[in-house]
């Protein structure tokens, strides 16, 4: 069994920045040096009144601290993104983690990020998937051509791949069925909301398996 860090990086007005940094650090070393064997950063935007560091940066400054453990976004909030964006900066990280990036991802569920971020919570489903795709391209192909239903890129050529081969693990989140048979056509593993039952759970993971079974993967 391997066990793994999970955190969502938040402070509350009793705390700050520089002080809730420092702590986390320590945390990632510690789980580090007492055998965890991945970290996962929650992301969230327009959290206030809670403060919350941004993912993907915070990965880049705790790639040392994490050194050897499995990391990445848990989950990134890929729907309301730019896929591009997202796909060249988890190939940084890659790199900063000596490739041990996992990209998992997830719908995201608040109105107000939706909001916020100029996309319709409509289209979550949609940009989700049409960002999946277009970041496996990027990730493996010299130049990209795409012509999806939210994203279109032409002759598009990565400025950076990523270190692991043929690419990092994608993981997606999701506590309804149609997430879990989502993510077994869409990604490479399930990855299980903190909530959810274990007699759920247990449903959830057969479901998984009869999706991957056929479909051959």
């Amino acid at each position: 069994m391997r066990i793994g860090m999970f955190t969502a990086s938040q402070w509350g007005a009793d705390e700050g920045p520089k002080t809730v940094l420092a702590s986390l650090r320590q945390q990632v070393r510690t789980a580090r040096d007492n055998g965890f064997s991945s970290l996962l950063l929650g992301q969230h935007v327009v959290s206030g009144p809670m403060g919350m560091f941004q993912t993907i940066p915070l990965m880049g400054q705790l790639a040392d601290d994490a050194a050897g453990m499995q990391i990445g976004p848990g989950v990134l909030l890929l729907s309301m993104m730019n896929p591009l964006l997202a796909a060249e900066e988890a190939a940084t990280i890659d790199w900063l983690c000596d490739g041990n990036y996992v990209l998992a991802a997830g719908l995201g569920y608040r109105e107000e990020e939706f909001q916020a971020m100029g996309v319709d919570i409509g289209n979550r489903v949609g940009r989700l998937t049409d960002g999946l795709e277009l970041i496996k391209r990027l990730w493996t192909e010299d130049v990209v051509n795409h012509e999806g239903r939210y994203f279109k890129l032409t002759d598009a050529r990565p400025g950076v791949r990523p270190k692991q081969q043929p690419r990092p693990p994608i993981w997606l989140g999701g506590d309804v069925e149609p997430a879990v048979r989502r993510a077994a056509r869409l990604a490479d593993a399930w990855l299980a909301a903190p909530t959810t039952a274990f007699d759920v759970v247990t449903s959830f993971i057969a479901a998984f398996r009869e999706e991957r079974d056929s479909l051959g993967l």
